[in-house]
């Protein structure tokens, strides 16, 4: 006769059930304690790139403050004598070596670029003029400056398909369109191009202002197509 399971008593059940209520009681606090940990990583990770996000900022700010005093003592220590030109072209080529991705280091460049055409060296203006325009691309006024710089060292190098293709590019922008189909005419008349220069030479005398519009005018009237009175 097989020997019946004893039943256990109220009191045994009370005590399983309590052991029970503890062995969950500990897991949860155990889960409770692993994500309160996984929480504070994470906060903290968040608090690190915060800091990191305003620190690499204020950084940056002084940084482009920095720069833009430095391209303001190069600039103020040019003057006409060739020793103070001197001074100044290695000046402003210290700001773009110092801080090579700040604003001022773009215009330090530029400046340096004008100085040494009018200087007459218009080989060595083309090179930072081109450093200029791959460096500091961007959709603005000075990008335009930039181009119609190289242009005009291109130009005076005797490098007139160069010129000829930045001045086509610079006919359209919003600043100095005439002034770029004034060139562009001088440089067709150059080639033998009658036809096109014509062509340029009244864009010009239409978009130009002053001195650029009248001689294009006078180009105009020289090649036999001036223009009618009031036009």
């Amino acid at each position: 006769m097989p020997k019946l399971k004893r039943k256990p008593t109220r009191k045994e059940l009370l005590r399983r059930d309590v052991e029970v209520a503890r062995g969950l009681e500990d897991r949860g606090m155990d889960w409770i304690k692993a994500n309160q940990q996984t929480a504070v990583i994470a906060a903290l990770i968040i608090v690190v790139v915060i800091g990191l996000f305003f620190g690499v900022r204020k950084w940056g700010a002084y940084k482009e403050s920095q720069a833009m005093s430095l391209y303001g003592q190069a600039h103020a220590a040019l003057d006409p004598s060739p020793q103070g030109l001197a001074r100044g072209l290695d000046a402003l080529k210290a700001v773009a070596d110092k801080y090579p991705n700040a604003k001022a280091a773009r215009y330090a460049q530029l400046e340096r670029a004008n100085l040494l055409y009018m200087l007459g060296r218009p080989a060595e203006a083309a090179k930072v003029y081109e450093d200029c325009a791959t460096r500091f691309k961007g959709a603005d006024d000075l990008d335009t400056l930039t181009k119609q710089g190289l242009a005009f060292s291109r130009l005076s190098a005797g490098d007139l398909a160069g010129a000829e293709k930045l001045f086509q590019e610079l006919a359209g922008a919003r600043l100095g369109a005439g002034t770029a189909q004034l060139n562009l005419g001088l440089i067709y008349e150059r080639q033998g191009k009658r036809a096109e220069a014509v062509a340029a030479y009244k864009l010009a005398a239409k978009q130009a202002q002053g001195t650029e519009a009248s001689l294009a005018k006078a180009r105009l009237d020289t090649l036999g197509e001036g223009l009618a009175p009031g036009a």
